[in-house]
C-alpha cells in the first residue's frame, strides 16, 4: 500500500506522524512522509523513500492551515487526521469567542484523537464525522526516550490569547522561596513571554536547546494554563502544579477544581497525586499495546 504523510508548521506536529511513518515502512508499505516548519520552508523527510504519485491513504495532523488544508480538500482517497495535541477543555477567549471551533470541520476524514475528552469537545463544537480515540505515538515515543531523572521544575506557559500576566507573581514568589532549586521556562510557540520576568533570578533559565524528551526528564512541572503537555508527567506519576486556579478564565479555574486531586497549586507540597481519572479522560494508553499498532490496524481496516 502507498502511504502519504504530511505536516506543518511545527516540529511537534510532525512528531505525531514520524513514528507512524516508520512503523508503516517496517510493515512493508511504500511510504512518503515530509513536513515543513513554516509555510514555505524546506521540505524535511520523515523516512527515506521516493515520492508517491497516487497514494492509497493520506495522513495529516490538521486540515485548517497552510498546505495541509489544500491537501485535505483535494484528497480523493481515505484521509486520516492524527491529532497534533488534544484540547484539554473549551474556554472563552478575552474577545468572548469560544475555543476550538476550527475542530468542527468535516472533510469526510477519519479523525484519530488521543482520548475521549477530544471526542467530547469536537462534538460540542459541531463535528459530526468519524472520531476514534487511539492514543498518541508521539507521547509514547517521548516516554521511551526518557532515560534520566533530574531534579528541577519546568514551567510551561501558554499562548498570548490566554496567558494571564497576573499569574507571574505567584511563580516568582515560588522561585524566591526555593533558591536552591532549578527552574526552566518552556515557552509556547506563540508565547507573550510574560514569565521572562523571572529570568532575573539566578536559578531560572529559558529553555533554548532542550528537546521535549529532555524536558520531561525533570521532576516537577508547572502550568499557567491546562495543557496537553500535562499528560506525559501524569503518565510518569510526577508532580504537576497549576497556576491557573486564579486565572481570569472561569473555565480554567473550573478545570483546576476538576483535577485538584492531581494538579496542585504551588502551596500544596505533601499531597499524593491520583492521575487515574485525568489519564483515562485525556489519552488511551496501554503499556502492552502501542499506539502505533492500534492506529496501524485501524487504518488498514478502513483503507
Amino acid at each position: 500500500m502507498k502511504i502519504f504523510l504530511y505536516s506543518s508548521p511545527y516540529q511537534y506536529y510532525a512528531d505525531n506522524l514520524i513514528p507512524l511513518a516508520q512503523y508503516f515502512k517496517k510493515q512493508g508499505h511504500q511510504v512518503y512522509g515530509s513536513y515543513r516548519l513554516s509555510i514555505d520552508g524546506e521540505e524535511l523527510m520523515m523516512v527515506d523513500d521516493n515520492k508517491i504519485s497516487k497514494p492509497d491513504v493520506v495522513i495529516l495532523t490538521q486540515t485548517w492551515w497552510y498546505q495541509d488544508a489544500e491537501i485535505a480538500k483535494q484528497c480523493r482517497v481515505p484521509l486520516y487526521i492524527i491529532d497534533h495535541a488534544p484540547p484539554m477543555m473549551r474556554f472563552t477567549q478575552p474577545d468572548g469567542k469560544k475555543s476550538h471551533l476550527y475542530r468542527k470541520e468535516n472533510l469526510n476524514q477519519h479523525y484519530i484523537s488521543w482520548g475521549q475528552t477530544t471526542i467530547d469537545i469536537m462534538k460540542q463544537v459541531g463535528y459530526n464525522g468519524i472520531n476514534k480515540a487511539l492514543g498518541s505515538s508521539r507521547v509514547e515515543e517521548t516516554l521511551k526516550g526518557i532515560k534520566e531523572n533530574k531534579m528541577g521544575h519546568v514551567l510551561f506557559d501558554t499562548s498570548n490569547r490566554m496567558e494571564d500576566k497576573n499569574l507571574v507573581n505567584g511563580f516568582i514568589k515560588f522561585v524566591k522561596q526555593h533558591p536552591d532549586q532549578q527552574f526552566i521556562i518552556q515557552e509556547h510557540s506563540r508565547s507573550p513571554q510574560y514569565f521572562r520576568e523571572a529570568l532575573s533570578y539566578s536559578n531560572v533559565r529559558l529553555n533554548t536547546h532542550l528537546t521535549e524528551t529532555e524536558l520531561f526528564e525533570y521532576s516537577d512541572f508547572i502550568f499557567s494554563f491546562p495543557s496537553s503537555a500535562m499528560i506525559i508527567p501524569a503518565l510518569q506519576n510526577k508532580r504537576i502544579y497549576g497556576l491557573y486556579d486564579k486565572h481570569f478564565c472561569s473555565e480554567a479555574r473550573t478545570y483546576f477544581k476538576k483535577y485538584e486531586n492531581c494538579v496542585f497549586n504551588l502551596k500544596e507540597q505533601d499531597a499524593i497525586p491520583n492521575y487515574k481519572r485525568f489519564i483515562n479522560s485525556n489519552i488511551l494508553y496501554k503499556r502492552e499495546e502501542p499506539a502505533n499498532e492500534r492506529i496501524y490496524k485501524y487504518i488498514m481496516e478502513g483503507k
